[in-house]
């Protein structure tokens, strides 16, 4: 399950200070270790599912509804197409993929 408590923002102005960052992560867990990129200041922070549901016309109180869904419907028909998958309880793991295959997530 993800907590709020376990994400950290930092702000980045430059390749040599990511690369300072990422170089800076504990190795024991990196497994653990992700980074994502943020959007520019002059846009609303939202989510992909956040924009996507806007646009449809749907209330975001039931995102997190629509998201088992969609998360379900992912990992139901995935290995059809990919190899190796994340681990079934790796949450995050699996938004990640779904991110990077162009489905909406909370994932900024």
């Amino acid at each position: 399950m993800l907590h709020p408590t376990t994400f950290k923002r930092v702000k980045i102005g430059s390749r040599e200070d990511l690369l300072s960052y990422a170089g800076a992560l504990p190795l024991k867990a990196a497994e653990h270790n992700w980074l994502f990129r943020g959007m520019p200041s002059n846009f609303d922070l939202q989510t992909s599912l956040e924009r996507v549901l806007i646009d449809a016309g749907v209330a975001l109180k039931d995102a997190p509804d629509i998201e088992r869904k969609l998360l379900k419907d992912v990992k139901r028909r995935a290995h059809f197409y990919v190899n190796p998958l994340p681990r079934d309880g790796d949450v995050l793991g699996w938004l990640a993929f779904m991110q990077h295959n162009g489905a909406p997530t909370r994932l900024p």
